[in-house]
């Protein structure tokens, strides 16, 4: 029983430190939009955009923050984030290899509850964090735009999630 409690004790401090510290992050930042990646009848994550300024620009600084509602393992996330920036038509065969070993640095394994997040910066450093954590941070313009394309480039896979994650802003 005081197991138990313990560990729910630390668990709920842990959280909270967690919120606190990404609240703080969020402070300059506005909400310009969520959304949802469900394929087929499974729902993967919930995102929100964070932009400091609006109108929504890649000009300007941007947060995505996931909501992971299921479990998956680091290679998943690696595999099928290299699979849409393949599918961007930006880097050639060697580039993404190198791309590759960046997430392989920067992605860990996510499990249902969890809320990784990344900060782009349009110099083209992106910073991934995983909790309270700085996995790592990535120099590197053309990287940096390809990965937050994903989700928000034109040519994205996924138009409907782009276009609900754009949707408030300005508003």
């Amino acid at each position: 029983m005081r197991i138990a409690v313990v560990a729910l004790f630390f668990s709920l401090l842990f959280q909270n430190a967690f919120s606190s510290n990404l609240e703080k992050l969020l402070n300059p930042y506005n909400l310009i939009g969520t959304s949802s990646l469900k394929v087929f009848m499974w729902e993967i994550y919930d995102i929100q955009l964070w932009s400091v300024k609006k109108p929504f620009s890649k000009k300007n600084s941007l947060i995505l923050i996931f909501d992971y509602k299921r479990d998956l393992a680091k290679e998943k996330i690696i595999e099928s984030s290299i699979k849409e920036i393949e599918k961007q038509n930006v880097a050639d065969k060697n580039t993404l290899i190198k791309w590759t070993s960046f997430l392989q640095k920067c992605i860990r394994p996510v499990e249902a509850g969890s809320k990784p997040y990344i900060q782009w910066n349009p110099e083209g450093k992106i910073t991934f964090f995983y909790g309270n954590t700085i996995t790592c941070s990535i120099d590197n313009k053309s990287f940096s735009k390809a990965f937050i394309d994903i989700w928000l480039g034109e040519n994205t896979s996924r138009p409907r999630l782009r276009q609900r994650l754009l949707q408030n802003d300005g508003k």
